[in-house]
């Protein structure tokens, strides 16, 4: 596996929209409502603003220059140097061969090296079984808590959402 991670580009719009409003990710996602292609397209002409104005990055993923899944740091803080951090492998077929693990692997290099960030921190919901086993699999990653009740999921019902905490090198 080679991945590498690039800036999005204009021609990422078809691949965003399908991605953001795929009704599988609905469900295991933090985000209910879906997404314009209208949206998607300022989102990305808008990309290129400094992080430290935004407190955003998106980054997305691709093997060779298959597009294999997406990188999110947001919440980024410079001055305590830490962020959030949201993934998707996508499309489903590349689900369970391992792009997840890869590309956990790629945003703690990037976020450390790039970014200069100490700590990464993600929030899964607690249905979500594949979100789970990465995140347990993944070096580096701790479970910290469990927020109950915290969001609602797709269907409206009140769910948990498992935190994890990673302390990058230096």
């Amino acid at each position: 596996m080679n991945l590498h991670l690039r800036a999005l580009e204009p021609e990422d719009l078809g691949y965003l929209y399908d991605c953001e409003n795929s009704p599988s990710l609905q469900r295991e996602g933090t985000e209910l409502a879906l997404y314009s292609q209208h949206t998607l397209r300022r989102f990305i002409e808008t990309s290129f603003q400094p992080v430290a104005e935004t407190r955003q990055l998106r980054l997305i993923a691709c093997e060779g220059a298959q597009r294999v899944g997406i990188l999110d740091l947001y919440d980024i803080d410079l001055l305590h140097r830490h962020a959030t951090l949201g993934l998707v492998v996508y499309p489903p077929e590349f689900r369970g061969k391992g792009y997840g693990l890869a590309l956990l692997g790629l945003a703690a290099e990037y976020a450390h090296r790039r970014l200069y960030l100490r700590q990464l921190w993600a929030e899964v919901l607690a249905s979500n079984e594949l979100g789970l086993s990465l995140f347990n699999a993944a070096p580096g990653w701790r479970k910290v808590g469990t927020r109950e009740s915290w969001q609602r999921d797709a269907a409206g019902a009140w769910a948990d959402v498992e935190c994890y905490q990673c302390a990058l090198r230096g």
